[in-house]
């Protein structure tokens, strides 16, 4: 079993706004990162799951099905995490960066 740590919900979130900017640059930028930053903590990711979770070329960035599965799981996870955090901190600051729209229109598009 996996433990539970920042770097491991940090990379999380980050391949979250990977998926839905669809660009390592974009997600850089929603998350106030680089893109070299970005694209190192997906690396490490993915090397401590095991399982590659994006497809990269020069030019594009695609989720595989193991990050979407993946994505799909922890995200409503997440998601509550926030709502916990943010009603125990009475702010209204959010620090993940997919709509939960998004969310629900990835299920969708998983469960075609």
């Amino acid at each position: 079993m996996e433990e539970l740590d920042g770097g491991l919900i940090g990379g999380l979130l980050v391949l979250a706004a990977v998926a839905e900017a669809k660009s390592f640059g974009r997600a850089a930028s929603r998350l106030g990162k680089t893109q070299p930053a970005v694209s190192r903590a997906i690396q490490r990711l993915e090397d401590r799951l095991r399982a590659k979770l994006v497809h990269r070329t020069s030019r594009h960035v695609e989720v595989t099905d193991a990050g979407h599965e993946l994505i799909l799981k922890v995200m409503p996870l997440l998601l509550g995490i926030e709502e916990a955090t943010v009603g125990a901190s009475g702010q209204s600051h959010s620090f993940i960066h997919i709509s939960k729209s998004r969310l629900r229109s990835m299920s969708y598009e998983q469960a075609l």
